[in-house]
């Protein structure tokens, strides 16, 4: 808070001069950013629209529209789908000027989540099946394997349990042999999601039973049970 003080005065002795009003922005974007991260909820809010406010004077366009991803995701986090969407499609537009392919993964992934959140399928697919297209000739990257798993956790919402396993399998055959951070995430996506596709089978076999045989299984758990 006291660095915060101080480039808040070096900002106001600047106004003059460009290029250290340009620099005190930037910094003062940096210490807005880091504060939001150490607060929850409003408290948060408030300092990350501080920093975006700030980065559109710092006259940094990447800094800026970065600075607008998180004020989305400050936005979603509080569930203002509206205003997230307003502030992640401007990161989109932004990385696809710039084919920035990384950050077009990041901005396609955060609209289809908004939408999805909106239950427009329409939408969500599209997004989603963008970020695969501009990512589709680089299928061992890690942001192509993001993609896939962002879009087997959302099929697997809608119940499109065949869809979901192809994606999640993708995501996770990517992350073991690249051994990047989502690993363990992508794993347990393509465990819970070949389980749900199972669980309608299971129900319904569950429903067939009558009580005594149901009562048999939960005590024996043999492995071939449910074969006979």
């Amino acid at each position: 808070m006291e660095a915060l003080n101080y480039f808040e005065t070096y900002r106001q002795l600047s106004e003059k001069y460009y290029q250290l009003k340009t620099d005190a922005n930037l910094q003062l974007t940096r210490l807005y950013i880091k504060l939001a991260e150490r607060k929850k909820d409003n408290e948060a809010l408030s300092y990350i629209i501080k920093a975006y406010e700030t980065s559109k004077q710092s006259d940094n366009k990447k800094l800026e529209n970065e600075t607008a991803y998180k004020l989305g995701y400050a936005y979603l986090e509080l569930n203002d789908i509206e205003l997230a969407l307003k502030y992640f499609h401007k990161y989109y537009d932004y990385c696809q000027q710039e084919n920035d392919n990384e950050g077009f993964s990041q901005a396609s992934e955060a609209l289809a989540i908004c939408y999805q959140k909106k239950e427009n399928v329409e939408q969500t697919s599209e997004y989603l099946t963008k970020c695969l297209q501009r990512v589709s000739n680089k299928i061992g990257d890690n942001q192509y394997a993001r993609a896939c798993s962002t879009l087997g956790f959302i099929e697997a919402t809608l119940g499109h349990y065949d869809s979901a396993i192809e994606s999640s399998s993708k995501a996770y055959s990517i992350a073991l042999v690249n051994s990047n951070t989502d690993l363990n995430r992508n794993r347990v996506l393509y465990g819970i999601v070949n389980g749900l596709k199972l669980r309608s089978i299971f129900i319904d076999y569950i429903d067939q039973m009558n009580i005594c045989n149901l009562i048999e299984w939960k005590s024996t758990r043999l492995e071939n049970y449910l074969k006979n």
